[in-house]
């Protein structure tokens, strides 16, 4: 049974809201220079909550292999599509990168690094 008082869980819970806000501030200056839409608001507000709900090394690895999926994702439907424009909800691949990440600290893969 895991016990966390009220100081943890406040700490956390700024964590995220920092988190939160950096994301906003970064996904609004990346989208106002490239003049394009590039990252949701349900994305960063999943990107929030996983900070909140998780440690921040297993949240790190999650976007990373969420990114290396969603690569991977678009590769393949550029080859076998071969459109010009792709979008791509990226929470799917959060997901999948959580529950990858998640799989790889129960194995003690992630704690060694």
């Amino acid at each position: 049974m895991i016990v966390c008082n009220f100081w943890q869980i406040a700490l956390s819970f700024l964590i995220s809201i920092c988190i939160l806000i950096i994301l906003i501030f970064v996904v609004l200056i990346a989208e106002s220079i490239f003049g394009k839409y590039l990252f949701g608001g349900g994305d960063i507000k999943l990107v929030a909550l996983l900070a909140w709900s998780f440690d921040l090394t297993i949240v790190f690895h999650a976007v990373k292999i969420s990114c290396c999926l969603a690569i991977g994702f678009l590769l393949l439907k550029k080859i076998f599509l071969n459109s010009e424009r792709i979008l791509i909800p990226f929470a799917p691949f959060l997901t999948a990168g959580i529950l990858f990440s998640l799989l790889l600290q129960h194995y003690l893969l992630l704690s060694k690094i």
